[in-house]
């Protein structure tokens, strides 16, 4: 069988077949590099596309936290706070900070390694109860700075309170021990049906509407940050989870 193609040339059946193994060789050639590695000694392996390794990721995260960038990330948003609060905090009245807590106040990395990075809400518990999270030093640093200049301090929380009574709460013990001067209040999350975003917002806007005048939010999550009630917001790196 024979066609006319646009140019006017003739296409016999012969050249189809032609033309279609063609394009079949031009579509395994594209494919080959997805399909193969093509990497070091690695080529030549056949291999599909895969996320990051866990294994990998773990050890670039313990690297990352034990090198210099981490502290340096963590003081260098810490400056930037402290710069923003000195800015508006003599030109509204009742000024306060916001501070998260795990990440931003406490660094329960000694937790994050014991695990592997993992998550469980009974060994959580246990550790928080051990009551052995350590300061991190530019917050706390900012925090002593605050209360020196009589900027209240709130603290709002991913954590549950597990003590009935507040004074005795390992988190506020916890606290107390890394140093962390007077405080307001301390928001603790005890619901699990609300996002932490909007539980968050809430305890700002509570604060807001006592005639505070937040000044800075500072945290380790977006979801820490995200909504109203603050003027600056102040994100500290975290690699190691996330809190939608």
């Amino acid at each position: 069988m024979t066609r006319v193609i646009g140019n006017g040339r003739k296409e016999t059946r012969g050249t189809q077949i032609l033309s279609s193994l063609t394009l079949m060789l031009l579509l395994v050639i594209a494919l080959l590099p997805s399909a193969y590695c093509q990497s070091n000694d690695r080529a030549g392996i056949y291999s599909t596309p895969e996320p990051q390794n866990l294994g990998i990721l773990q050890d670039s995260i313990r690297s990352y936290i034990k090198s210099a960038s981490y502290e340096r990330g963590l003081a260098e948003v810490a400056d930037s706070a402290k710069s923003f609060i000195e800015s508006r905090y003599t030109k509204v009245k009742k000024p306060a900070i916001v501070l998260d807590i795990d990440e931003t106040s406490l660094s329960n990395i000694e937790f994050e390694y014991r695990y592997g990075f993992g998550f469980n809400s009974k060994l959580w518990n246990a550790w928080v109860k051990e009551e052995a999270a350590t300061a991190i030093k530019p917050t706390l640093g900012l925090a002593q700075w605050a209360a020196s200049h009589h900027i209240a301090i709130f603290f709002i929380t991913e954590r549950s309170q597990i003590s009935r009574n507040l004074v005795a709460d390992p988190t506020v013990v916890n606290l107390e021990k890394a140093g962390y001067p007077d405080w307001k209040r301390i928001y603790f999350k005890n619901s699990r049906t609300i996002s932490t975003s909007a539980f968050k917002t809430s305890a700002r806007k509570e604060i807001e509407s006592e005639g505070y005048t937040i000044v800075a939010n500072i945290g380790d999550q977006y979801s820490d940050l995200v909504g109203d009630f603050a003027e600056g917001k102040f994100k500290l790196p975290d690699p190691m989870y996330y809190i939608p």
